[in-house]
Order: C-alpha cells, then structure tokens, then sequence
C-alpha cells in the first residue's frame, strides 16, 4: 500500500471511532447524573420512589 492509502485509513478509523465514542458516552452521561442524585440508595428504589412521590399530590 502507498502512504496516501495509509494515511486515508488513518484518518477514517479516527473518524470513525470519535464518532462510536460519542454514540456510547451520550447515553451513559444521563446515567452518572441519576447516580450522582440516588447517591448510595439502589437505582431502582431511587427511581420508584421518585415514581410514586411523583403520582402522589
């Protein structure tokens, strides 16, 4: 292969993997912050009763 073949596949995978990178941590940041907030508690009572304080007036 020439070295504008490499240099090609180079940036491609950089590319490519800024972009899977971006795609896996959006979701996950949204998890850190409900974790941050539950504290020790487990997420899941955390999040049934935020549920049901939320239903209740």
């Amino acid at each position: 292969m020439r070295l504008k073949e490499k240099i090609v596949i180079l940036v491609a995978s950089a590319l490519l993997s800024l972009a899977a990178f971006s795609l896996i941590a959006g979701p996950s940041v949204d998890m850190m912050k409900l974790g941050k907030k539950a504290g020790y508690e487990m997420i899941a009572s955390y999040l049934a009763k935020a549920d049901v304080a939320h239903v209740t007036p």
